[in-house]
């Protein structure tokens, strides 16, 4: 579960790297759908081994966390797919400000499940 969560970190911090770097490309497409799915399959096992979902800061940032990164992958396909030469621009200036946004709040549930682990 652990490792599961830190390949969707790497996966999905390259996928938002990349894409500011280089605009919205079909690696990142790959990277974005990775990071979900490991992201996912970690949310999933920390769900059954936890007997459930806790409804404290980390469960409630986690939950965000992948519903946004899912959203965000949605969206990243979506526009690969609808991008043009005449609106690329707007596009990639949209979604950085979207990936930005997104990604904090991934962020902030990794952070928080990372702390919560760390014994005093």
């Amino acid at each position: 579960m652990v490792i599961a969560i830190i390949l969707s970190c790497c996966f999905y911090s390259f996928a938002v790297a990349h894409s500011f770097r280089s605009g919205l490309k079909k690696i990142n497409l790959s990277f974005f759908v990775a990071g979900f799915a490991f992201d996912y399959i970690g949310t999933s096992k920390m769900f059954f081994v936890g007997n459930g979902l806790i409804l404290n800061f980390h469960g409630l940032c986690g939950i965000a966390g992948l519903v946004g990164m899912g959203i965000h992958t949605l969206v990243a396909i979506i526009l690969y797919l609808s991008t043009t030469e005449q609106n690329k621009q707007k596009v990639d200036r949209f979604f950085h400000y979207f990936s930005l946004t997104v990604y904090s709040f991934w962020l902030l549930a990794f952070i928080s499940g990372v702390l919560g682990h760390i014994p005093y």
